[in-house]
């Protein structure tokens, strides 16, 4: 009888702080989120814009809005996590047109100019790096997708109506596949986040927001 009440006594104590320690080691492990992500963001320097202007035409007095985007995401794993992001950029301003130096009769025609780019792409992202905390997290992004752009064009020439916008005003980057190569971003908060993003292509060279965990 002796037996029986030490052995339930000793029962009794060690359940509760298996059980504590348990709790405690699963708030000190990394937590692995999956689910879905919802990022709204800014981009300085889009590729549209950043390759603009090659050639003999020069874009003067730009008015830029750099990329607006909007990205939502799924993670299937701690590490890997798919999604899909629609961007937006509005650029306008002036342009100068002018032949080479080497053409017999250089022609200079100007004018001004007003384009909006719209791209939609999928993304992979991979995070390979999170804090004990679950607050800090280090990723890359690479997305692929296919942008749409419009433009008005205007001459100020009286003899403007002459020249066709596509021989003139070269579409810089028109409507074609996109990439976008982030080899680091950072994302700082737990479900409420804000992030900065390293990279080149329809995001920008650089650029910044807002993500939200759900």
């Amino acid at each position: 009888m002796f037996r029986t009440f030490l052995a339930a006594a000793l029962l009794t104590i060690t359940v509760p702080t298996m059980a504590q320690d348990n709790a405690t080691l699963a708030e000190k492990a990394p937590s692995v989120y999956i689910g879905s992500e919802l990022v709204v963001g800014h981009g300085l320097l889009p590729s549209a814009q950043l390759f603009s202007g090659l050639g003999n035409t020069r874009y003067n007095n730009n008015a830029v809005t750099g990329a607006l985007f909007v990205t939502y995401r799924y993670h299937f794993t701690k590490v890997i996590s798919v999604g899909v992001t629609a961007a937006f950029e509005h650029e306008s301003g002036t342009w100068t047109h002018r032949d080479g130096p080497n053409a017999p009769a250089p022609i200079v025609v100007d004018g001004s100019f007003s384009r909006n780019c719209y791209t939609i792409a999928p993304e992979v992202t991979f995070n390979y790096f999170d804090d004990p905390k679950g607050l800090v997290r280090l990723y890359s992004v690479a997305g692929i997708g296919y942008t749409y752009r419009r433009q008005n064009v205007t001459w100020n020439n009286p003899y403007g109506w002459a020249y066709s916008p596509e021989s003139y005003i070269p579409n810089p980057r028109p409507d074609r596949v996109h990439l976008y190569l982030c080899p680091l971003g950072i994302r700082v908060g737990r479900a409420l986040a804000g992030f900065a993003e390293f990279g080149i292509g329809y995001k920008g060279v650089f650029n910044y927001g807002m993500n939200y965990r759900f």
